[in-house]
């Protein structure tokens, strides 16, 4: 299935846009994403986005990794728990420094979303987001 939805604006005027989605899958750290996983993800994906994000809290087979990546498909950026944290801090979102190397969570940026969930039903999506261009 998909966790949320957005739509990509590559510039102001929004003349160039791609509809993302996103799947999320909290494992354990020995517990790898299959092909099989990127695959069904890749199905859902078939119902008008152009681009899917599987993010994970362990990591990826080398196979998972090669589905992603399979040629004339949906194209699927993968994001580790590894590669999610490293983008929380280069970016400021969630987390905060203490000192060198060292980071805490900021729970309260975490508990909006978690507030605005509740007040949608599950058929719903959670929420659309804007990701603004780089």
């Amino acid at each position: 299935g998909i966790d949320g939805t957005a739509t990509y604006s590559v510039d102001e005027l929004k003349l160039i846009t791609f509809r993302v989605a996103w799947q999320c899958k909290r494992y354990g750290t020995d517990n790898k994403v299959q092909p099989a996983a990127i695959r069904e993800f890749r199905g859902a994906l078939d119902q008008g986005f152009q681009h899917g994000i599987f993010f994970t809290t362990s990591s990826f087979t080398v196979e998972a990794v090669n589905e992603a990546r399979r040629s004339g498909k949906v194209q699927i950026t993968l994001v580790d728990i590894a590669g999610l944290i490293a983008l929380l801090k280069s970016k400021g979102l969630g987390v905060t420094p203490l000192g060198k190397d060292v980071w805490t969570v900021d729970q309260a940026y975490f508990d909006k979303f978690k507030q605005a969930s509740h007040v949608h039903s599950a058929n719903k999506k959670l929420f659309k987001a804007k990701i603004p261009a780089q």
